[in-house]
């Protein structure tokens, strides 16, 4: 999946789920693979691996902590909105030299799905475009 493709479903998105948290998985950490138990062969009980050590998909989706780590070093955590009452969230991510990248603003947007959305532009835009081009 491109990010493009991934942003826009973040986009849409009413709320988080954990097949939303596996598709970031897979876009920053490609080498991760699901795996099936192999102690029983009715089992139908997986769990995911990298270089051989088993792993678990962070909540990026739903947790506003594990949202944040998906935030590229370089860059700060400028402000988060958002308020009850459906508000929509929004994040905003700024990097020196490059502008900010905006997540979030839609009529389902929560506070984690909105960093995701920034963090995510933040990581992946297009190493000769601004952010505002995002």
């Amino acid at each position: 999946m491109k990010v493009e493709s991934l942003i826009k479903k973040l986009d849409k998105a009413h709320e988080g789920s954990r097949k939303l948290d596996t598709d970031i998985t897979k876009m920053i950490f490609p080498e991760i693979a699901e795996k099936r138990a192999d102690d029983l062969q009715t089992s139908k009980e997986t769990f995911w691996e990298m270089h051989g050590i088993r792993t678990r998909i962070m909540d990026y989706t739903t947790s506003i902590d594990s949202a944040l780590t998906l935030i590229p070093s370089e860059c700060k955590m400028y402000a988060l909105y958002w308020a009850s009452g459906g508000m929509p969230a929004k994040a905003i991510i700024s990097q020196s030299g490059m502008g900010v990248f905006i997540g979030g603003g839609y009529s389902y947007s929560t506070p984690a799905l909105a960093i995701c959305v920034a963090a995510l532009k933040a990581r992946y835009r297009p190493l000769a475009t601004k952010a505002k081009d995002w």
